[in-house]
C-alpha cells in the first residue's frame, strides 16, 4: 500500500515541479512567444494535477488509506520553485528556445515513465486505464515538443506555432 501511495505522491510532485518549471520560465524569459508557450504549458500541467487528484479520489487502492493527496498537492504549490542551474537560467533569460524545449522534453519524458510505473503497480483497473491514458497524453506532449525542436531549423515564418 505504501508503494502505491508513494507513486501517487511522486506523480503529483512531478506535475507540480513541472508547473513551477514552466511558470518560472514564463517569468524570466524575455521573448514574448516563449512566454506564451510556457504559460500554456504551465496551465496544461496544472490540469494534470487536478486530473490526478480526481482519479485518486475514485481509486479503490487508496480508499483504505488516510492519505490526503489534495492537501499534499496544495503543500507543493506553496513550497519552493524549480531550482535552475545558472546555465538554465541564462537560457531562459536569453529566450534560447532550443535549450528550453530540451529541458521541457526531459520533463515530459519523465512523466511518460512515471505514469507507466504507476500503471504497472496499481491493482485498481480504473486507475490503470487512467495512467495509460495519461501516459499517451504525455507521449503526445513529447511529440509536440520534438516537432517544435525540429522546427527551429525552419525560418520563423515556416514554424508551427512558436
Amino acid at each position: 500500500m505504501n508503494d502505491i501511495i508513494e507513486l501517487w505522491k511522486a506523480a503529483i510532485r512531478h506535475e507540480a515541479l513541472t508547473v513551477n518549471f514552466y511558470s518560472r520560465a514564463a517569468e524570466v524569459t524575455r521573448d514574448d512567444a516563449s512566454r506564451m508557450l510556457f504559460l500554456q504549458l504551465a496551465e496544461m500541467e496544472g490540469g494534470h494535477i487536478q486530473e490526478l487528484l480526481g482519479q485518486a479520489a475514485k481509486a479503490s487502492c487508496l480508499k483504505e488509506s488516510d492519505v490526503d493527496l489534495a492537501a499534499y498537492a496544495a503543500g507543493l504549490e506553496d513550497n519552493g520553485r524549480y531550482a535552475f542551474n545558472t546555465e538554465d537560467e541564462q537560457a531562459f533569460l536569453a529566450g534560447n528556445m532550443r535549450t528550453v524545449l530540451q529541458l521541457a522534453l526531459g520533463h515530459e519524458l519523465e512523466a511518460v515513465k512515471m505514469y507507466q510505473q504507476l500503471a504497472l503497480k496499481t491493482l485498481d483497473e480504473a486507475t490503470k486505464q487512467f495512467c495509460l491514458t495519461q501516459q499517451e497524453n504525455e507521449k503526445r506532449h513529447v511529440h509536440e515538443l520534438e516537432t517544435l525542436l525540429n522546427s527551429l531549423e525552419l525560418t520563423p515564418e515556416d514554424r508551427p506555432g512558436l
